[in-house]
C-alpha cells in the first residue's frame, strides 16, 4: 500500500523526468555520431581559422571588431556554456520529483550538454568534464549514510567543498584561457616569417 502511494505520487513527475532522458540521450548519441563522423556535420568539423562563418556574425562586424569577437568566442563563452549547462537540467526538473530520481536526470542532462560544448566549442573534455565528476562525488558525500551525526555529515561536506574548490577554478581557468585556433595559426605564420626571432 506504501508502495502503490509513492508511485501514485510521483507518477507525474517522472513522465516528466523520462522525457527529458530522452531527450538529453538522444542529444547525446547524436552530437557523438556526427563527432565520430557517422553523421556528416560540417558545423562539428569546422576550420577553426574562421570563425565568423559558423558564429552567426556578419562578416564586416566580424573584420571591424575581430579582437572582441574572437575574446568573446574563445574566453566569455566556454565558461558561461558550463555554467549553463549545470544551470538549465537543474532549472527544468520538476521540483516535487523523487530525489534519486532527480539527481540521476540532472547528472545525465549537464553530462551531455557538457559534451556538447565541448564537441562543438573544439575544448578538451578534461577541464570541462572535472566539474561534472566533482559534482557527482559530491552526491555521494552528501548522501553517504553512515555518518554518526550531522556535525560529523557537516565537517564532511565542508572539506569536500574545500578539496574540490581549486579544481572548479582550475576547470574553470583552463577552458576561459584555452588558446583559439586562429590565434595559433596566426603565431606560427609569424614565427615562419621571422625565424630569427
Amino acid at each position: 500500500m506504501f508502495r502503490l502511494l509513492v508511485f501514485s505520487r510521483y507518477v507525474t513527475e517522472s513522465r516528466v523526468l523520462l522525457a527529458q532522458s530522452f531527450l538529453y540521450s538522444a542529444m547525446l548519441v547524436l552530437t557523438s555520431a556526427a563527432w565520430l563522423g557517422l553523421i556528416p556535420s560540417s558545423f562539428i568539423h569546422r576550420d577553426g581559422e574562421n570563425i565568423h562563418r559558423w558564429s552567426c556574425v556578419p562578416k564586416q562586424f566580424w573584420l571591424r571588431h575581430e579582437p572582441l569577437c574572437l575574446t568573446l568566442f574563445t574566453r566569455v563563452l566556454p565558461p558561461i556554456c558550463m555554467v549553463i549547462s549545470f544551470m538549465f537540467p537543474m532549472w527544468v526538473i520538476p521540483t516535487t520529483s523523487h530525489p534519486m530520481a532527480a539527481w540521476a536526470v540532472f547528472l545525465l542532462g549537464s553530462f551531455s550538454m557538457l559534451v556538447t560544448m565541448t564537441i562543438l566549442l573544439h575544448l578538451e573534455f578534461r577541464p570541462v568534464l572535472t566539474p561534472w565528476i566533482l559534482t557527482s562525488i559530491s552526491l555521494l558525500v552528501m548522501a553517504f549514510p553512515f555518518y554518526s551525526n550531522g556535525i560529523v555529515r557537516m565537517l564532511s561536506i565542508f572539506s569536500y567543498g574545500a578539496f574540490s574548490t581549486p579544481f572548479f577554478w582550475w576547470s574553470l581557468k583552463t577552458i576561459s584561457m584555452a588558446p583559439s585556433t586562429n590565434t595559433q595559426g596566426k603565431d606560427q605564420a609569424s614565427i615562419k616569417r621571422n625565424p630569427s626571432d
